[in-house]
Parts: C-alpha cells; sequence; structure tokens
C-alpha cells in the first residue's frame, strides 16, 4: 500500500512540476 500511495504522489508531484515549467517557459 505505501508503495502505491508513494508511486500516485510522485506521479502528482511530476505532473505539477512539468505544468509549472510550462507555465515558467511561457
Amino acid at each position: 500500500m505505501p508503495r502505491l500511495i508513494r508511486h500516485i504522489v510522485c506521479f502528482l508531484y511530476i505532473k505539477s512540476c512539468t505544468e509549472t515549467a510550462i507555465v515558467v517557459r511561457s
């Protein structure tokens, strides 16, 4: 279970980080 939560958190973090990078680039 902890591994699944960690995977979800990592995915959400990467997604938000990517979105932030796109906004900063624009």
